[in-house]
């Protein structure tokens, strides 16, 4: 699988970076032989929902089948939902690490906004993550 993972830097021991917009690079990883590629986003200081929307572009034109970060916003949430981008939130660490958390299945996916899903006794939360 192709997932793109936001970064401070281009290393796989690089920081994640926990803001989609603001990172510096996208590690973009095949995580089925391990390969990473990097790839500069050029938007990163931009205005935030500018940048947040170039970045999601960026990574929806890679190819990313999904996306390790922090936080985005609803629109790009809805735009990788609408592109079949599977979402996952990430916690502090380097690229690495993240990468074998989501090998493991331990990260936790966001689903898209207005996609609701039962939590108990017929009760339904938004994931607003």
């Amino acid at each position: 699988m192709k997932v793109a993972i936001s970064s401070q830097d281009k290393r796989r021991d690089s920081p994640v970076e926990p803001w989609l917009g603001r990172a510096a690079y996208f590690l973009l990883v095949d995580t089925d032989h391990m390969i990473f590629d990097a790839i500069e986003n050029e938007s990163a200081g931009g205005p935030p929902d500018v940048a947040e929307i170039n970045a999601a572009r960026l990574i929806i034109d890679a190819g990313a089948q999904a996306v390790l970060t922090g936080n985005c916003g609803y629109e790009v949430r809805r735009m990788f939902a609408d592109a079949g981008i599977k979402l996952f939130q990430i916690s502090p660490g380097t690229v690495a690490d993240t990468v074998e958390q989501f090998k493991a299945g331990r990260l936790l996916e966001v689903k898209a906004p207005g996609i609701r899903e039962p939590i108990e006794a017929g009760v339904t939360k938004d994931w607003e993550i």
